[in-house]
């Protein structure tokens, strides 16, 4: 503050865009935060990366500067003189868990039954193709302002706002059914870019892969998220092109031909018990326990029984791991 910095509120502030710290529209940012995708500071903000160090050299001039000669400035003994003195680190123990799980008194099939719900049970899921490409960023799903909204619907009527501002009225018409390449959802962590597309009427999302914490929400949150790797189901799911997928059988029907997929039982489970939410309010910490209680013996037969296609091409992309 002494030299004419303003030292802004713990928090995202501006590397998010929410709240009052929202870049403007055309305006040109260097910051020392992580991500710089489209839209991240503010709906037409431009952002470029650098170091903190470079970031405090180039504020003097507002353009971009070699922070060298300043750093040529600060001799050791200056820096050790601005370093707390005697600093001691405390002894690194490392401690190897080693819990007592219980098992259960009596093994309930009935719990395990009541784990599911017919939402995606009984089996189909139809809908138009709605097609995105590569790298598809949380950003650009959900723009940063909204993550204090909870309301799924509301959530819904801003999915893709700044990006694809048509993208709720295509889906509205029958165009639910998400299809992208690699990447769909990677970025910043935030369930709200699965709870929006819910809230905007989508279906499901097939990809080549989703970002590692995208694809975990999705679970989460009870929306269907499957990856397919062949390119010729690429080549037929044109935009707007019918879809029919069959979560029962793992398939996936576009312009007259089939494509597998996989999805294990456990997963299923939590699809059609509507996520972990409801699941762990019904059971508690049994939820885990419950949800594979029937699934141990049977998952991979049952996830890839007669393997065709594109059965395992999960595992060559990012995918859950319970």
């Amino acid at each position: 503050e002494q030299a004419g910095f303003t030292v802004g509120a713990p928090g995202c502030s501006f590397c998010l865009g929410i709240a009052a710290d929202v870049a403007k529209e055309g305006h040109v940012w260097l910051t020392s935060q992580n991500r710089n995708y489209r839209n991240r500071m503010g709906k037409g903000s431009i952002g470029h990366l650098a170091s903190a160090v470079t970031v405090a050299a180039s504020s003097f001039g507002m353009a971009i500067a070699d922070p060298t000669p300043f750093l040529k400035l600060i001799t050791p003994e200056r820096l050790q003189s601005y370093l707390p003195a005697n600093i001691s680190l405390p002894p690194l123990v490392v401690a190897v868990p080693a819990p007592e799980l219980p098992e259960p008194a009596v093994k309930s099939t009935g719990e395990a039954a009541a784990a599911s719900s017919p939402e995606h049970a009984a089996g189909v899921l139809e809908g138009r193709a709605q097609v995105f490409g590569d790298n598809i960023d949380t950003d650009a799903i959900l723009p940063g302002e909204y993550l204090c909204e909870n309301d799924v619907q509301a959530l819904g009527k801003v999915a893709f706002l700044h990006t694809n501002p048509d993208f709720r009225d295509k889906v509205a018409q029958g165009q639910s059914i998400v299809v992208a390449g690699h990447g769909f959802g990677c970025g910043s962590s935030r369930e709200q870019a699965v709870t929006c597309l819910k809230g905007a009427g989508v279906k499901a999302v097939i990809a080549k892969s989703f970002g590692y914490i995208f694809s975990r929400n999705v679970q989460m949150f009870a929306l269907v998220g499957i990856v397919i790797t062949d390119d010729t189901f690429y080549q037929l799911a044109q935009p707007n092109v019918p879809i029919r997928i069959e979560m029962r059988g793992r398939t996936i029907h576009v312009e007259g031909q089939v494509f597998r997929f996989q999805m294990s039982l456990f997963e299923e489970k939590l699809l059609n018990g509507g996520g972990i939410i409801p699941l762990y309010k019904k059971f508690g910490n049994r939820l885990f326990r419950v949800a594979v209680e029937d699934a141990e013996a049977d998952d991979g037969a049952a996830s890839c029984a007669t393997a065709s296609t594109d059965c395992g091409s999960a595992g060559k992309a990012v995918d859950v791991a319970w």
